[in-house]
């Protein structure tokens, strides 16, 4: 669970930076994440992430990451 900042730049493309808990299979504490990705909306919406956390849980620094791929409806 984070909050963060989004800096979008022309084509899609956009970096986000933020602080929030760091989750992963050994345990849960407070870290840092960044992340990039790509978004294309039209009728659909194509999205793809590459998100990355550090953070410290039970006395250790846990780093979990994700990859992200999605197609969604764009309604007005």
């Amino acid at each position: 669970m984070f909050y963060g900042v989004r800096s979008v730049f022309k084509g899609g493309f956009y970096l986000s930076m933020g602080g929030g808990l760091v989750i992963n299979m050994h345990g849960i504490g407070p870290g840092i994440y960044s992340a990039f990705g790509y978004t294309s909306c039209s009728f659909l919406c194509f999205n793809m992430e590459y998100k990355q956390a550090l953070g410290i849980a039970s006395s250790m620094i846990i780093s979990p990451y994700a990859i992200r791929m999605g197609l969604s409806f764009f309604v007005n």
